[in-house]
């Protein structure tokens, strides 16, 4: 998964990605057994047996789960919305099924302190050696421990997958990095093995500044020669014609203040 893209959490400390793959495998790995228990015909490879007309049902529709959840795998790993999705309508008929052959073992569990009365010839040889033995209200309180953890974990697993399944649809966007903090960028440059770009920023943000600097005074420089003349022509100073004054017309005796009027020939010449 993704660090740039939080779509929740499984099991409290697994990210909600990870956690719906490890689902995934689980349900395949469950197949197997599934199918182990089809072919042996062993009550020990499967969460039920006391019903017989539900016997097999929750490891008939657990088969399914060879090609489901290998599906579900894949699509938890390209993040593909329809095939996560179909792995959720598995996860959905399998809990279904699961609950349906729990409900009718435990309808049979009920006749159990009867059942050698009621059924003397049954074939039904889990029933007649839960009764023979003496342990039905054991056996019945065992069984509803057991089926209701089964139940509520299979739960649980369905709706984390119904949720990444609805996060994939949403199509959540990925979150922009911005650098968290100090140890987690320095632990991005050590993966991706490159060297601290600071001082590198720092050292063009410098030149930058100093080039600003460079052309602000080039900028003046040229502002102050085309409009306003320079010290070596005519001081700044104009006549009364809008002409500037050179220094060749100012005679030497003439004293030239900054602040001053000049005269010129007994006349009394001010800057505009």
């Amino acid at each position: 998964m993704s660090p740039l893209r939080d779509l929740g959490e499984c099991c409290l400390v697994l990210p909600l990605k990870f956690g719906v793959g490890l689902i995934a495998m689980g349900t395949f790995a469950n197949s197997l057994i599934c199918a182990l228990a089809l072919v042996s015909n062993d009550i020990r490879f499967q969460p039920n047996g006391y019903n017989p007309d539900y016997y097999h049902l929750p490891s008939i529709i657990g088969v399914f789960g060879i090609g489901l959840g290998f599906v579900g795998l894949l699509g938890v790993y390209d993040e593909k919305p329809n095939w996560v999705q179909a792995f959720c309508y598995f996860m959905y008929a399998h809990w279904i099924c699961l609950l349906v052959a729990i409900l009718a073992d435990l309808s049979m569990l009920r006749r159990c302190d009867t059942w050698l009365a009621d059924e003397p010839d049954s074939l039904n040889v889990a029933m007649n050696q839960l009764a023979k033995a003496g342990v039905c209200s054991f056996a019945r309180k065992a069984y509803i421990v057991g089926g209701v953890l089964d139940l509520a974990a299979w739960a649980y697993f369905t709706l984390k997958v119904r949720h990444f399944s609805q996060t994939l649809f949403c199509n959540l966007p990925y979150e922009i990095d911005f650098g968290g903090g100090r140890s987690r960028m320095e632990e991005t440059w050590l993966k991706y093995q490159v060297k601290d770009p600071r001082p590198d920023m720092a050292y063009a943000e410098s030149l930058q500044k100093q080039r600003v600097v460079e052309k602000a005074k080039e900028a003046e420089e040229r502002h102050t020669q085309d409009y306003y003349g320079t010290m070596e022509t005519g001081h700044g100073r104009y006549g009364p014609d809008g002409m500037e004054i050179l220094a060749d017309d100012i005679p030497m005796d003439v004293p030239i203040t900054a602040d001053g009027p000049a005269t010129l020939d007994g006349r009394e010449m001010r800057s505009p």
